[in-house]
């Protein structure tokens, strides 16, 4: 190599213009918002148990909720990155928590697959 010649660049601070569109955003939109659907729509359920205490427990999720967007919002800013939360978890605090915070988002996503497909299975022996 020549001296003076320019050495690529390995490092990515952003993403490439027009690498992600409207159907990958909305995709990705949609997934993050359906855990929220679900606590929207249980809350109709909570208002028989909950009574008047309801608008207070609302708010007070609403607050925490907030907190954990508003943090994450600032993780990214700072550490752009494709693996999200684990990226985080493993830069913050070392790799072992990173590995920790995988290991439950995994742990949690199969044993919701277990528990959906038994329903069903239990449906379907009916």
């Amino acid at each position: 190599m020549a001296a003076g010649a320019a050495t690529p660049d390995n490092r990515f601070d952003r993403l490439r213009e027009h690498s992600i569109g409207l159907p990958q955003v909305l995709f990705q939109s949609v997934t993050h918002m359906a855990p929220a659907a679900a606590v929207a729509y249980s809350l109709l359920l909570s208002v028989f148990n909950a009574g008047p205490v309801l608008p207070l427990a609302v708010l007070l999720a609403l607050a925490a909720c907030l907190l954990a967007a508003s943090s994450i919002g600032q993780l990214a800013r700072e550490m752009p990155s494709a693996g999200g939360l684990y990226t985080y978890g493993a830069r913050t605090l070392g790799p072992a928590a990173g590995f920790f915070v995988a290991w439950l988002f995994f742990s949690s996503s199969r044993s919701s697959r277990r528990s959906s497909s038994s329903r069903a299975a239990g449906r379907s022996a009916t």
